[in-house]
């Protein structure tokens, strides 16, 4: 399939996730959204991940709406005032969260990762802009991949306590910072190969085409969102 059909399927599913507000739809663009993802390389694994993260954010929008959306009363007498309009709230917000999570996961799979830069670095009047950014994205992300596994891997071999891993982890931004300042360093210091090297990867599509799809997506997607702001 054409990397413009692909972009255009992948905005059109993410944004009818944004903007349904059925359950049963909802329900629907899961299933669909877990089947094709089963279907990439290490599937099961990305929705394994995502699953746990989603939990710590799923969980806590469960129980505030639960417990602080005015309503009746699950049960009389409970200790906790749990409502039942909360419940609905809160259960039919996670899964739209988790609907538009596993969406937006599946448009970023669509495209390779070369196919995303060559589109974006083809956009009119930010294209060159964007180069370094991009070729330093690259670099750090690796780096931090790094970093954080390394302290994770220190933080459970001595089996230091949630203090310690708090502290590996605040420690991390200082040390992002200043890799990538040496990235950047090494990125100028050898600019021409570097932006060489980003250049020869696939070629991306027609600018038009990709520009157009992409545009018209996001318009979409802004109007919705300050459609819904102003209601």
């Amino acid at each position: 399939m054409h990397i413009a059909s692909r972009l255009f399927v992948g905005a059109t599913f993410l944004l009818a996730a944004v903007v349904n507000h059925t359950t049963a739809v909802a329900l629907f663009q899961l299933i669909l959204s877990l089947f094709v993802l089963l279907q990439f390389e290490s599937g099961r694994q990305r929705i394994i991940r995502a699953l746990s993260l989603l939990r710590w954010l799923v969980i806590p929008i469960i129980l505030l709406h639960a417990l602080f959306t005015p309503g009746a009363l699950v049960m009389a007498g409970m200790a906790w005032p749990v409502s039942v309009e909360g419940l609905q709230a809160g259960f039919w917000f996670s899964l739209h969260l988790i609907v538009i999570f596993f969406a937006a996961m599946l448009f970023s799979l669509l495209l390779t990762q070369s196919e995303w830069i060559n589109s974006s670095l083809k956009t009119p009047l930010i294209g060159h802009a964007l180069v370094p950014y991009t070729l330093l994205m690259n670099r750090c992300w690796n780096h931090i991949r790094s970093m954080l596994s390394d302290e994770y891997a220190v933080w459970r071999k001595e089996k230091q306590g949630l203090r310690m891993l708090l502290l590996h982890l605040s420690i991390m931004p200082v040390r992002a910072l200043t890799q990538s300042r040496e990235v950047a360093s090494d990125i100028w210091n050898d600019w021409d190969r570097q932006v060489m090297a980003l250049m020869e990867q696939e070629n991306g599509p027609a600018v038009s085409v990709v520009t157009t799809v992409y545009a018209l997506s996001l318009a979409l997607l802004i109007w919705y969102i300050t459609l819904i702001g102003g209601a």
